[in-house]
């Protein structure tokens, strides 16, 4: 590797990474699922053409598009009792960074993690109640979160049009 190229992981499309916001305190985390990948510029898949990760920096590079996934207890209305321990809320937001700024703000486990439709954790709940009474292995539920609602936080999303990050409504 020449000190020209960069030590940029590879993304993939429907990929699931923890990501911690700057306003985020503590261990708080987001779950960030990757859509969309590409060049900066004016005709690019993204339709980036202006968009810089602060007021100084070059707009070159690949960006990421990606959708964010809150924890309730991280968002304004906090955790209800309705809330499964495993539930997450998918933001309306569809963020937009450099490649290199998405990754910095990565959380590595170790552990994958993964956000499934409601319809997917239910059918998953059931199965492993059918294997444990039938004495099978049981499929472990760590780091598997679904999404039953959406939610919108308008003043997140005046602040992404006033700072680093791009946003589609």
């Amino acid at each position: 590797m020449t000190n020209d190229e960069t030590s940029l992981r590879m993304f993939q499309i429907g990929e699931f990474f923890r990501y911690r916001e700057d306003a985020m305190a503590g261990d708080s985390y987001a779950i960030a699922e990757v859509r969309g990948i590409g060049e900066s510029g004016p005709d690019d898949s993204l339709g980036i053409d202006h968009i810089t990760d602060s007021p100084s920096a070059a707009n070159t590079g690949p960006y990421i598009a990606f959708r964010l996934y809150y924890f309730p207890e991280n968002t304004k209305i906090g955790r209800l009792p309705k809330h499964d321990k495993n539930e997450v809320l998918a933001s309306w937001r569809t963020p937009r960074l450099r490649m290199d700024v998405f990754e910095s703000r990565l959380i590595n486990t170790g552990e994958p993690v993964s956000v499934i439709t409601y319809r997917e954790y239910c059918r998953m709940k059931a199965e492993n109640a059918f294997r444990r009474d039938n004495g099978l292995d049981v499929e472990p539920c760590v780091n598997k979160y679904f999404v039953r609602t959406d939610f919108r936080d308008f003043e997140l999303e005046k602040n992404d049009y006033q700072g680093e990050i791009h946003v589609d409504l």
